[in-house]
């Protein structure tokens, strides 16, 4: 049976009846669906197996990736030509969409930051990026080529050296300065190790040697090495386990000769090499029959072989001299040196008995090693984490001990036997010194540079002399250690129940007086001005940095008979402002006394209010004139007003020739001993320098009380 549609045709039997009536309602105006690409649903990291970084030398391999995944899917055009002209169809959009975002899973978010932008092409952002890694390649081939040939292998493998030369070949060839593999055989040849010099000559004699090749040379030779080394070891074991041999046959020197002596004629002369060679080796193993009830008897420590003579100094002295059991090592006996220990009892013959050491193995080396320490001094130490010291008697309070043991330099580890606290008091301050650990066998006592200065809110500063610690919030200088030998200590100090009864120490004085010469502390402990110990003649810190001198000029012969005859004046300009704004000072020094005066000035022309008052001053305070200024040619002395002010009070006015400051000595004498003595005590006080006019004001006021020192006839 048939059937006629609306269009004409005919529908038999064997078409379904239902595929002709759902042709009725099919909407002929939606596209067929679009098959997706091949590539769409690709993962990038299945391919470009790496991620391009920043500060990363491995573009060349992301870029040979990622143009190798490209390639395999068609759409090298997208990163390597220009996008073709508008209208794009769908399916490059699509494409190149693809593309971008291969781009984006690629690289890191560091180099999206300086590379991607709004409504880029998959080309657009290739070449932002390859650009970004392209630059400046002519300052960059400079530096890697001057790392490139500062490589050398060091402790690394031969592969391992081998690639990093690599590497550093690679980063060359992306700056376009490729490195060519006769180069590559010469740098591995000048950083190689000394051991392998001798493959080195080779490989160089060898003009057609690759960079491979060579590596395959030196990677033999260091496993031949390495083999070498193994059976050198094996067969230093070998020989120490299996005894002295001939050689060494015994514990005492006269043991060999003895077991000769007992040994059959027939075995000493008649016996065959060979033969002799295999039971010499019998022996050395279980032996049998006569041998093992002998070595039962008397057995004997295995010493290593070769012609040392091999004595034993635990070697018990017993019976008579020529008994050869009185020569044999006996387990358990003292010695000379007392009872053997454990190293020896370690490799001795499972037969014989053993016995605990009767002495501390740790304790001698303790206190071998106590020997050398120099008292309780501290040792400052950047590379400690935590203070160190030998003995427990400095803690103040115990803590449970953290760890068992420290780690220390070559990797070895020294027992602690306890942890706790303790203080560190020196002249002028006390320190706190937390998680003290106490470790018997070290050699120094160390004090941790970061704890110290975490604990105690300070900064320390090293330098050729010693090392200053300073307040962290002041700068001021806490403690000053100079340091006479190649570490930087800080010296044991008495107790505090010793030192109250102890006068201050002249260093103390020193300080105290504004830093004066030896000469003046000396004359005042000998008039019982101030109580301390002898006068200390060495300098100090401060006084080096703050006192200069140079010769002298001629002497004068001046004198004067009463005071305000003469007053030498002078006028000293600072480099730095004071924090009152002051740039000058005007020192007035009396010739008789010696008493001097002191004015911070802000402008010279201050110079002659203070002369006009000093005047005054003199004549109301004491009932004396001034008699003489002396001076040297300065524009603040040298004036009108200052003529006509002196010669109004009839004060004669002395200038030195121009030019010629030391015919004012005096005055510049003051100058220097004053400025000495600021310099020294802005130092010593860790005070900045715009604070000089305070501390003129402190040095005047000691210089005119302390003695002056004694003239030099």
């Amino acid at each position: 049976m048939s059937c006629v549609t609306n269009d004409g045709d005919t529908l038999d039997d064997g078409d379904s009846l239902l595929d002709g009536i759902s042709s009725l309602f099919v909407d002929d105006t939606q596209p067929p669906p679009i098959p997706m690409a091949a590539y769409a649903a690709v993962s990038v990291q299945a391919h470009v197996p790496i991620k391009l970084e920043l500060r990363s030398s491995n573009y060349t391999k992301w870029s040979s990736f990622f143009e190798a995944m490209c390639g395999k899917f068609g759409l090298l055009s997208h990163i390597n030509s220009a996008p073709p002209p508008d209208p794009r169809t769908d399916a490059w959009n699509e494409a190149d969409c693809a593309v971008r975002s291969w781009l984006y899973g690629s690289v890191t978010e560091d180099v999206l930051d300086f590379t991607m932008a709004a409504n880029q092409t998959a080309r657009d952002l290739w070449v932002a990026i390859s650009n970004h890694f392209q630059t400046n390649k002519a300052p960059r081939a400079i530096f890697l080529s001057h790392a490139f040939h500062a490589i050398t292998q060091g402790d690394m493998s031969v592969h391992e050296y081998a690639q990093a030369l690599k590497k550093a070949a690679d980063a060359l060839r992306d700056v376009d300065k490729p490195v060519a593999d006769s180069e590559m055989v010469l740098a591995l040849l000048a950083g190689a190790d000394s051991r392998y010099s001798t493959t080195g000559e080779i490989i160089a004699g060898d003009a057609t040697m690759t960079f491979s090749r060579a590596v395959d040379r030196l990677a033999l030779q260091e496993l031949r090495l390495a083999n070498q080394s193994k059976v050198a070891a094996s067969s230093a074991m070998i020989a120490s386990s299996a005894g002295c041999g001939s050689s060494c046959q015994s514990a005492s020197p006269s043991t060999s000769v003895t077991q000769q002596q007992q040994r059959p004629p027939q075995q000493q002369q008649q016996r065959p090499p060979q033969q002799g060679g295999q039971q010499q080796r019998r022996r050395r193993g279980r032996r049998s029959n006569g041998g093992q009830q002998q070595q039962q008897q008397s057995p004997r420590t295995p010493n290593p072989s070769g012609p040392w003579v091999c004595i034993n100094p635990w070697a018990a002295f017993q019976g008579a001299q020529g008994s050869s059991n009185g020569a044999q090592f006996q387990r358990g006996s003292q010695g000379i040196l007392g009872a053997p220990p454990q190293a020896h009892a370690a490799i001795t013959s499972p037969q014989a008995p053993t016995q605990s050491p009767s002495w501390d193995q740790a304790g001698l080396i303790a206190a071998l090693q106590q020997m050398a320490l120099e008292g309780n001094a501290w040792v400052m130490d950047t590379g400690a984490s935590t203070h160190m010291h030998s003995s427990e008697g400095i803690l103040l309070s115990r803590l449970p001990a953290a760890s068992s043991s420290i780690t220390v330099g070559n990797g070895a580890h020294i027992p602690v036997t306890s942890r706790g606290s303790s203080v560190l008091a020196t002249d002028t301050s006390r320190f706190i010194l937390n998680n003290v650990l106490i470790v018997p066998s070290i050699i120094r006592n160390l004090l941790s540079v970061r704890q110290f200065t975490r604990d105690n809110r300070c900064s320390i500063e090293f330098d050729a002399s010693g090392f200053s610690v300073k307040d962290i919030r002041t700068g001021r200088v806490i403690l000053r250690c100079d340091s006479t030998g190649d570490l930087y200590t800080i010296p044991s100090v008495a107790p505090a129940a010793a030192k109250a009864m102890l006068a201050a120490s002249s260093s103390l004085w020193h300080r105290r007086l504004g830093h004066p010469g030896p000469a003046v502390l000396a004359t005042l402990k000998q008039n019982n001005l101030v109580s301390c110990n002898k006068v200390d003649r060495s300098l100090c810190h401060a006084c080096q940095l703050g006192k200069h001198a140079r010769l002298p000029f001629a002497t004068s012969t001046s004198q004067t008979t009463s005071p305000f005859e003469i007053v030498h004046c002078d006028v000293w300009t600072s480099p730095v402002a004071s924090i009152s704004g002051c740039s000058y000072y005007l020192v007035l020094l009396d010739d008789f006394s010696h008493y001097c005066w002191t004015f911070p000035l802000k402008h010279k022309s201050d110079v002659h209010q203070h002369i006009v008052d000093f005047i005054a001053y003199a004549r109301t305070q004491f009932g004396l004139p001034v008699k003489c200024f002396q001076a040297d040619n300065g524009t603040e002395f040298v004036n009108h007003a200052m003529h006509t002010t002196l010669r109004a009070n009839g004060v004669i006015f002395h200038l030195s020739c121009p030019y010629t400051s030391p015919q004012n000595g005096k005055a510049e004498r003051i100058l220097r001993t004053l400025n000495n003595s600021v310099r020294t005590l802005l130092i010593h006080a860790s005070m900045p320098p715009k604070y000089w006019a305070e501390a003129l004001a402190a040095a005047t006021y000691l210089l005119n009380r302390r003695p002056p020192p004694p003239l030099v006839t």
